[in-house]
């Protein structure tokens, strides 16, 4: 019986965490991050705070063809998920706590132990692949973010979208590829 409460413990974790994406996270490997965890991200106070992340957070959305008006329903959808799968975690929690195995290494004494089952099927479309993003060129991008200041990016030559920082290290900071401060 502890171990079914420890088990459960873990999987009520596993389950609660994991809901948006830190800056690092989303640079190093944008295609590992979920919509949800975009559209979260987007949401929080750090793409609020920083509005070259929060570029490079919605480039990345309009690049899979999701719309960020969407956003709410695929983060609504997400939620639904979690809280299927925190009722489960609680149903096995239950169940742990509500058995009568009492067989702690001592004999039973003439009574069988019982099981517990659980019908666990929940019926939650799986998310569709994120499409393979080719490795591009990448060059420097001058241009006015949302509050109008200019800023310095990282920018898919052939896309056009904003990527990770790194990608253009050791690459001079001039903007002759796109001499437009708006994009």
């Amino acid at each position: 019986m502890k171990t079914n409460k420890v088990v459960a413990g873990i999987l009520l974790l596993t389950m609660l965490t994991g809901c948006a994406t830190s800056r690092s996270s989303f640079y190093a490997d944008p295609v590992a991050v979920g919509n949800a965890e975009i559209c979260r991200t987007l949401a929080g106070d750090e793409a609020r705070l920083d509005p070259d992340f929060q570029d490079a957070l919605r480039s990345e959305l309009r690049m899979r063809g999701v719309n960020e008006a969407d956003c709410k329903a695929i983060v609504d959808n997400q939620n639904l998920a979690i809280g299927a799968g925190v009722l489960v975690g609680a149903a096995i929690v239950a169940a742990a706590a509500s058995s009568k195995d009492e067989d702690y290494g001592h004999h039973h004494h003439g009574r069988g132990s019982r099981e517990t089952y659980i019908d666990i099927s929940i019926d939650v479309p799986p998310a569709p692949p994120a499409p393979p993003i080719p490795v591009e060129a990448a060059d420097w991008d001058q241009y006015a973010n949302a509050s109008g200041a200019l800023v310095w990016g990282c920018r898919g030559v052939q896309s056009k979208q904003l990527l990770d920082p790194a990608r253009c290290t050791g690459r001079d900071m001039v903007d002759e590829r796109w001499p437009s401060k708006i994009f």
